[in-house]
């Protein structure tokens, strides 16, 4: 029978869709679904708007490759890409955010469903604290490749370059991570 022809099964009308297709709208509806935990999450955000305490995001997106397969990647990529989008990030960030949180996702996945649950399923107690343990760990990944991917330090230009963020925000954000910081105008001038 070709894939897309009408059959009757014993619960009523089934229409069979060919592979691709499913595929493609399980992408797209990660996507959308990432998109929409990542807006509800930056209404969670600190002053100014780009940091979360939390990013359900990316749990959504490890609960996706270990249902899912890791074919799904272009969905979580796609989600990422559209939520650091609407950041007012520039894209280069977009896409190397993006990048890196459909790694940590990979990885995490990759490594949850080698070493913590081989059938999918917890069955004892290692089992789930292995898992928290690799979701420490991935999420340091998605961090990393963004920080060494921009070729920035850390900080308030870093925050400049890579979020577009005025001088005088970056400024205050990087003080707010590290109160003993120097003022922007001190001996740097001309960072920001």
């Amino acid at each position: 029978m070709p894939p897309s022809s009408v059959k009757v099964g014993r619960v009523g009308w089934q229409i069979a869709v060919p592979w691709p297709a499913t595929q493609a709208a399980r992408v797209a509806l990660l996507a959308l679904v990432y998109l929409a935990a990542a807006r509800l999450s930056l209404s969670l955000a600190i002053p100014p708007g780009y940091a979360t305490p939390v990013w359900p995001p990316s749990g959504l997106a490890v609960a996706a490759v270990l249902l899912l397969g890791k074919r799904i990647w272009p969905g979580i990529w796609a989600g990422a890409f559209a939520a650091n989008l609407s950041v007012e990030a520039s894209i280069f960030s977009a896409v190397v955010i993006a990048c890196g949180n459909t790694i940590e996702a990979l990885v995490a996945g990759a490594l949850a469903g080698r070493w913590v649950a081989g059938g999918g399923r917890f069955r004892r107690t290692e089992h789930v604290f292995g898992f928290f343990a690799i979701a420490a760990l991935s999420a340091c990944i998605a961090a990393t490749l963004a920080l060494v991917g921009a070729g920035r330090r850390p900080g308030a230009a870093s925050l400049r370059a890579n979020a577009g963020l005025p001088c005088e925000q970056a400024a205050a954000v990087g003080r707010a991570r590290r109160p003993s910081a120097r003022p922007v105008g001190g001996s740097r001038a001309g960072v920001c």
